[in-house]
């Protein structure tokens, strides 16, 4: 899905919108929506991970399948993303072996990092 105004509007939730916004005129990341509409996913290809960059909308837990899809197509070692509200993701992480890997303090927030196992 190209980047577009529309895009950035409903991604903006997710939160880093500006680097965001920067990454995908760049043509480091990536944006795809679930086939229903529900559900926009920004992500970029590193050299071992597979980045969840942002996600905005709903059902997650439910296309979980062709996002980790996605990640095992590119050739990654492994799937990463970070998140303020582990409970927004908690039926995600449930549904596959992905882990909690660092916690980060930011200011007065909280970065939870998570990885999971493409290999």
């Amino acid at each position: 899905m190209a980047w577009s105004p529309e895009v950035r509007r409903r991604l903006k939730p997710a939160g880093g919108i500006a680097a965001l916004s920067r990454e995908a005129e760049q043509g480091m990341t990536q944006v795809y929506q679930s086939n229903d509409g529900a559900l926009l996913v920004a992500v970029r290809r590193e050299p071992v991970d597979f980045v969840v960059v942002a996600a905005a909308g709903r059902g997650l837990a439910r296309h979980s399948g062709a996002i980790v899809a996605l990640a095992r197509q590119s050739g990654a070692a492994r799937l990463r993303f970070h998140t303020r509200h582990p409970g927004r993701v908690a039926n995600t992480i449930r549904r596959w072996p992905i882990r909690l890997t660092e916690t980060r303090r930011r200011g007065l927030a909280t970065e939870y990092v998570y990885h999971m196992e493409l290999r």
